[in-house]
């Protein structure tokens, strides 16, 4: 039978396999069916780990440092070693080497990320049963662990033990999952009645369809109402009870969308599939295409697993520390495409989604029509230029100055995958610096109608297209909806072609180090970050990013500006390690900066800088409530350290990456004074995958892609 194999690597790849056939008998058969029949039981048992472990550990009955989603932590009972013996005992027991070995080429070669499970023999492919069974079960392992992350959370140890709203949340969710999964064994029934009746052996589409069908019906009759219920007003009255448990959403819509749809619904359908065949090439290679997946920036929600912590999502930018510890926009979609991976899908090149259904390509003559384009003449624009751009307009106020930053591609995405959920990809941006409107609202917004919500509508507030209609592309934390629809005034741009900015996206770590000799600029005598001499826009830590953009040499210029390094008293000796935020510093002796208390980032820090009182209430009009508090918030100032670093971290269904760049000068000397330009950057952006067959718009099931076509 002829089908498509999926495995994710990093954000998605896409595997066409034509799987082995052949003359079903009695022995092959019932060999078949064991497999499958006793890797669903394990699976299942492995969710009833995970289940109980998250519950005892909720409430405080076993020690907080438990790893409930992992399957030897979440192992309380100490039977995971015998359960794996069982099904490699069962599975010895049926299939028989020789008689089943139709049976055994349903599966070729282990996938990534347990391609290790089967090289205990003869090749690197599994050449026995017990092989096959070992790689099913490690498998299993790797996916039912992550389901655990995404769906169960892992409270940070200070949080427990959870309220018992809390924990009804978690246990409704975890008794909804095993009825997914429950739904899901469907199909090794309707597997063994499909060959026992003469079918060819191997995933059969008429299986696959009617258990996604019941997986289906268990996620409208169970799945949906515990979230809703489970996870509603009474159990969960604020968002702090979801940060609180480290679930991948911040309301019960949020956990429908992660939890449910991303997650839970396309693996438990994926992991059934996986112990039924591994498709493959006839030849026992796993064969990848080209693939798509939609990267969505996850910054006001969810926790980092393990820490208790929210989102590491954050823009720290320029040497003054003002705009440091920035919200960036949430839930703003962008797309990729990979292809040329390798036999496990991996390595695989990354390049832009530019087509239309994005809707981040824009015409630069008319944001409202979407073109395909990047940078360049498109038909859609009537031959005008197209925009391809990294989210809506962000909007940034530090230091009293208020800036509206539009983030273009300047070129197509250059770097590829490596191993599972590890990336490392680089985009040339331009970032065009409007004035803001005020310290409040720094850039237009889409306000009233249903535009507090992805995809909602409404109008634009401010900007040339002031009162037009609008639809929501991202949420900014601390300013309101943001949307392509509603762009900054050109004539507010202050940068001119824009800032160029190399942001290299990595799982790994990335760093920009202080190697910049000025001791007439430098307060420690050496910088992080000059300019070109050929162009001050381009920020540069080296000759080669000037080199590369054709503007000369670094630092031979450093513009009118004096960046210091640094604006802690007593100089940069006094910025040191901030143990809550890895790779950032803070002044050990100052200054600390007062800000409004009516006028918060969502993450806690200040918006409108402060002397006294007085400050605050002459913006009282511009605050919610018409208060904007008293100049009581009281911070440290944030500095970068010799070496600016930012780690990210791999993930299949969510990531960080994270990048560190240098900012060059804009055209304005009060923003260049109040960001401390020119000087570093850091970005870290926490992301989530939905991943698609193809370029279709069917989501794919985890691990093998059984539902494409």
């Amino acid at each position: 039978m002829k089908q498509t194999f999926k495995l994710l690597v990093a954000a998605a790849s896409v595997v066409s396999i034509i799987g082995a056939a052949g003359t079903a008998s009695a022995d092959p058969v019932k060999c078949h069916a064991t497999i499958g029949k006793t890797v669903a039981k394990y699976q299942a048992g492995l969710i009833k780990n995970l289940s109980g472990c998250h519950k005892s550990r909720n409430a405080g009955k076993i020690s907080a440092g438990t790893l409930c989603n992992t399957a030897t932590g979440a192992d309380l009972k100490g039977g995971r070693s015998g359960a794996r013996q069982k099904v490699l005992d069962g599975i010895a027991k049926a299939c028989v080497a020789g008689t089943d070995d139709a049976v055994l080429a349903l599966y070729p070669r282990c996938p990534s990320p347990v391609a290790t499970s089967d090289n205990g023999g003869a090749t690197t492919g599994i050449d026995t049963f017990t092989e096959a069974g070992n790689c099913l079960l490690d498998l299993s392992e790797f996916y039912v662990n992550k389901i655990g992350e995404e769906v169960l959370g892992y409270p940070a140890s200070t949080a427990l033990p959870l309220t018992k709203g809390q924990q009804a949340c978690v246990n409704g969710q975890a008794k909804a999952l095993a009825g997914l999964i429950k739904a899901a064994t469907g199909l090794t029934k309707c597997q063994a009645g499909f060959e026992g009746d003469g079918g060819m052996l191997g995933l059969d589409g008429s299986c696959i369809s009617s258990t996604a069908s019941a997986v289906n019906t268990a996620v409208n009759e169970a799945f949906a109402p515990a979230i809703s219920d489970s996870c509603g007003a009474a159990n969960m009255p604020a968002r702090s009870d979801f940060r609180a448990i480290g679930l991948c959403g911040e309301t019960t819509g949020q956990l429908t969308t992660c939890a449910q749809n991303r997650v839970a619904k396309p693996l438990a359908n994926g992991l059934l599939a996986a112990t039924q065949e591994f498709p493959n090439d006839g030849a026992g290679n796993l064969t990848c295409g080209a693939g798509k997946a939609d990267v969505i920036i996850n910054a006001a929600y969810g926790d980092v697993p393990g820490t208790g912590k929210r989102t590491d999502t954050r823009l720290d930018a320029g040497y003054t520390g003002f705009s440091h510890n920035v919200d960036v926009v949430d839930q703003y979609k962008g797309a990729v495409l990979l292809t040329g991976c390798n036999a496990d899908c991996e390595n695989c090149s990354v390049t832009m989604d530019t087509s239309t259904a994005t809707g981040n390509c824009r015409c630069e003559n008319s944001p409202t029509t979407k073109c395909s384009t990047i940078g360049g003449a498109d038909a859609a624009c009537g031959g005008g230029t197209c925009q391809c751009m990294f989210g809506p307009p962000l909007a940034l106020s530090a230091g009293g100055t208020p800036t509206c930053v539009v983030n273009r591609f300047a070129g197509d995405f250059t770097g590829s995958t490596g191993v599972v959920g590890e990336y490392d990809v680089t985009t040339k941006t331009r970032a065009l610096v409007h004035t803001g409107i005020n310290q409040l609202q720094p850039c237009p917004v889409c306000t009233g109608g249903t535009s507090g919500n992805i995809g909602g509508t409404g109008t634009c507030n401010g900007g040339p297209r002031n009162g037009l209609s609008c639809t929501t592309n991202a949420v900014n934390p601390d300013f309101g909806a943001s949307s392509f629809d509603c762009p900054p005034d050109p004539l507010a741009n202050i940068s001119g072609a824009g800032l160029a900015l190399a942001l290299q996206f990595s799982s790994g770590t990335k760093t920009v180090t202080a190697g910049i000799s000025n001791a007439s600029y430098c307060a420690s005598g050496t910088c992080h970050c000059s300019v070109c001499s050929g162009d001050s826009l381009v920020g540069c830590s080296s000759d080669t990013e000037c080199i590369a953009a054709g503007a000369g040499t670094c630092g031979a210029n450093l513009g009118v500006q004096n960046p210091s390094q640094n604006k802690c008293d007593g100089g940069p000796s006094n910025c040191v390690a901030d143990p809550a935020n890895p790779g950032m510093g803070t002044c050990s002796a100052g200054p600390f900066d007062d800000f409004c208390s009516g006028a918060l980032r969502n993450n806690g820090g200040g918006i409108i800088p402060c002397d006294v009182d007085a400050d605050c209430d002459a913006l009282d009009s511009s605050c919610d409530g018409g208060d904007c508090g008293t100049c009581s918030v009281t911070k440290p100032r944030s500095c970068f350290l010799p070496t600016v670093s930012a780690t990210g971290s791999p993930g299949i269904f969510s990531s960080e990456g994270v990048s560190a760049f240098c900012n060059g000068l804009t055209g304005n000397t009060g923003v260049n004074a109040a960001g401390g330009l020119p000087g570093p950057g850091r970005v870290q952006l926490d992301f989530d995958f939905n991943v698609y067959c193809g370029t279709s718009s069917t989501q794919f099931n985890l691990p093998a892609g059984s539902n494409c076509p």
